[in-house]
């Protein structure tokens, strides 16, 4: 066998391989988060807690998670931020409630998905009367 043709049955064989190579193209699952507390407007009264629970789960390690709660004014009352590592993350946090009129605050629970900021999130209104 001459160069040439050990040359182009190399090639070939490179050619062949490479393209016969499994592609993963898929998407991998987007990450997923259920809020369990508080529920959906939800009524506090002043002096009540407010819990927040959730779960978060996603192929890969996330990386922490936050909730936040503001007011009608777009007025942070609660800002919690853990930083913690998983494929699971469970959220338990508290807030008294310290208003006296009645408004809704938005609750925030957003998990960190990567380090490029990438995050899984739900918000949810509550309300407080007097």
């Amino acid at each position: 066998m001459n160069m040439l043709s050990i040359v182009a049955a190399a090639t070939l064989s490179i050619v062949l391989f490479v393209s016969c190579s499994k592609s993963d193209d898929s998407t991998p699952p987007a990450a997923s988060l259920v809020v369990t507390q508080p529920t959906l407007y939800q009524t506090y009264r002043p002096g009540d807690t407010i819990h927040i629970a959730a779960t978060a789960h996603h192929v890969t390690a996330m990386h922490g998670c936050h909730v936040v709660i503001t007011d009608a004014s777009n007025d942070t009352l609660f800002h919690r931020h853990e930083h913690t590592h998983g494929t699971q993350i469970d959220v338990d946090m508290y807030w008294v409630n310290t208003l006296a009129e009645q408004q809704e605050l938005k609750v925030l629970v957003a998990c960190v998905l990567n380090h490029d900021g990438d995050e899984v999130k739900k918000e949810l209104m509550v309300k407080v009367e007097p």
